[in-house]
Formats: C-alpha cells, structure tokens, sequence
C-alpha cells in the first residue's frame, strides 16, 4: 500500500513538473513551432483561472506583447514565410480585440485600477505601431501587406478610441479643458 502511494506520488510529481517544463518551454514558441499549440492552450488555462477582472486584462496585454514579439521575430529571419507572418498577424488582431473586450467590461469596483491597464494599453499601442510598421517594410507578398495593414489600421482606430474615450471621460466628469467649469 505505502509502496502504491509513493509510486502514484512520484508519478504525478514526474507528470506535474514535465508539464511545467513543457509550458515554460512552449511560451517561447512562435507560429509553425510544433510547441505553439501548446503555448496558446496555456493561455487558455491562465485565462480560465485569472478571476480578477484587473489581472485579467493585464494578462490579456501580456500577451498580446507575446504577439507582437512573435510577429516581429518571423520577420527577423532570413527567409520571411508569409503564411506564418499571416497567421501572427491575425493572432495580433485577435488579441488586441481581446484586450479591448477586458478594458471595456468593467465594473464599479475595479475601474480605478482598470484605468492604469488601459494606460498602459495606451502605450503598448505605440510601440506596436512601430514595430508593425517595421513589419510592414518586411513582408513582401501582397496579401501579407494587406494583412498587415489592417492590423495597423485597427491599432490606429484602437488609438483614436482610446484618445476620444479619455476625452469623453474627462469632459463628462466636468473637467473640461476649454475653460474651468464657471459661466
């Protein structure tokens, strides 16, 4: 019987830290790895435990840099394959669409600290337009370009939102930057 125990122990303990390793292992994997399947069904379960809508868009923002890394490191090597540059760059739509999704669904108590994701957002869409830019002046094949584009176009339209939303907000708490407020 101890001897069942210890074996069914080392067995999970084996299989548990296999599976850590393999996840470690499986984020750094980009698009066409055979670990990056596993990368995304990672994803998947973080999402699935993450319950803090605050830790939830910024888990969302984490990868979506995770995108981004990706999108920009296929273009970095000496062959591009546009079929993969295709699939990241929709994987970059998706997650920014995924982002944007956490930051609008709010509630009372975590608007606050949902504030400073969404500045970092902010920034994180800066960054991503120069590097999908660079991108961009990379791929060669037509569809590749459009593909591109249309992630930069709704980076640019994500820009524009977030710069009408932080307007909108500051005008309808009466901080107007037109004057003080007295008439």
């Amino acid at each position: 019987m101890k001897k069942t125990i210890l074996t069914i122990v080392a067995v999970l303990l084996i299989v548990g830290l296999g599976g850590w390793y393999l996840a470690g292992e499986a984020n750094a994997a980009e698009p066409g790895d055979l670990l990056y399947p596993v990368d995304l069904a990672t994803e998947s379960v973080e999402r699935f435990f993450t319950f803090d809508e605050v830790a939830s868009a910024e888990l969302e923002e984490d990868i979506l840099d995770e995108r981004i890394d990706e999108l920009e490191a296929l273009t970095e090597a000496e062959t591009v394959d546009e079929d993969l540059v295709l699939e990241a760059t929709d994987n970059v739509i998706a997650q920014k669409d995924r982002v944007q999704t956490r930051l609008e669904d709010e509630t009372g108590d975590a608007a606050g600290d949902l504030e400073q994701v969404r500045n970092r957002y902010e920034e994180q869409i800066e960054e991503h337009l120069q590097i999908m830019e660079q991108v961009q002046t990379k791929v060669e094949g037509d569809e590749t370009q459009l593909k591109v584009q249309e992630a930069v176009d709704a980076y640019e339209e994500s820009k524009a939102d977030s710069t009408n939303g932080s307007d909108n907000s500051n005008s309808s708490n009466g901080n107007s930057s037109s004057g003080n407020g007295n008439k």
